[in-house]
């Protein structure tokens, strides 16, 4: 038997060969990227959805940043209620501590003025007294023309708030110098009377007529002198000038207090423009100082 030629040629061989290195290498390299070829394509989709994941983190992010920037500014403006809640609260504590105090002190005062109501029976002008018998002493000199309206006042006003119980009188003075020195009083005889509507109205006329004869100077020494026989407890003197009878003014304090040996009080009451008058002042705020007596003025 005749073998088979079996002769290849060189070309043939050798690039079978290098077609099946060539082949071979593909699949080996093809092997070897296979898995990052996978991983490629997964990484990509992770990558998609952890971009999406964050764009919606950062979306979450932002509305709760935007949240949390709502919250503080109404923890803020609640802080600032809640501050002026606590302010508020001390102001109505202090008002309610303040409405106590008043209320306090106005039960104080009213208990005060009961007491005072009962001790003195007499407050005018500035003037309190306990004194129950007393004397009203006008001065009808001339320069007191010009204040008719005030000292009819001032004399309703001393009289209005008189109790019964107390007794009182009125006593009205002018001339001097030339003229002879004229003593007025209600009612006569150096008489007290209860202090009733009445008696006080009475009093009230009288004095108007008093009024009409206004003139003269101001007999004031032998006027108090003829009212401490009254025998008052209190004494009240109006007058808008010093004493125009002699001696002087110092020495008529002396003396009128040397006579007030029952110690009677002696108020006096400056009537009109008296701060123009120093002397007025002078002798008027010694002569009460000395017999136990308190200093008022009225004026226009």
């Amino acid at each position: 038997m005749k073998r088979p030629n079996r002769n290849l040629e060189v070309f043939s061989l050798s690039a079978l060969d290098l077609f099946a290195s060539a082949m071979g290498a593909f699949m080996i390299v093809t092997i070897i990227l296979f898995p990052y070829y996978l991983n490629r394509h997964a990484t990509d989709a992770e990558i998609g959805r952890v971009e999406a994941a964050k764009a919606n983190a950062e979306q979450r992010v932002a509305t709760v940043q935007k949240r949390a920037e709502q919250l503080a500014q109404e923890l803020a403006e609640a802080e600032a209620v809640r501050s002026r809640g606590d302010e508020i609260d001390k102001i109505e504590e202090e008002i309610a501590k303040a409405k106590a105090a008043v209320a306090a002190q106005n039960k104080k005062n009213a208990s005060l003025a009961e007491k005072f109501d009962r001790a003195v029976p007499f407050s005018i002008l500035g003037i309190q007294t306990n004194a129950t018998k007393f004397v009203i002493v006008v001065d009808m000199s001339g320069s007191m023309n010009q204040y008719k309206p005030i000292i009819s006042e001032t004399v309703a006003r001393t009289l209005a708030p008189l109790k019964e119980e107390t007794r009182f009188a009125m006593v009205g003075f002018h001339g001097g110098g030339r003229d002879p020195v004229e003593i007025l009083h209600w009612p006569q005889g150096r008489e007290m009377r209860p202090a009733t509507a009445a008696n006080k109205s009475a009093a009230q006329r009288v004095l108007i007529s008093w009024i009409d004869m206004f003139g003269g100077k101001t007999p004031t020494l032998e006027t108090l002198g003829e009212t401490l026989k009254y025998d008052p407890e209190a004494i009240i003197l109006m007058s808008d000038g010093a004493p125009t009878s002699r001696p002087t003014p110092d020495e008529i304090v002396d003396m009128i207090t040397r006579a007030n040996g029952n110690g009677a009080e002696i108020h006096s009451v400056a009537i009109g423009e008296y701060t123009e008058d120093v002397s007025l002042i002078a002798f008027l705020r010694e002569l009460a100082s000395r017999n136990n007596g308190s200093f008022v003025g009225v004026h226009r």
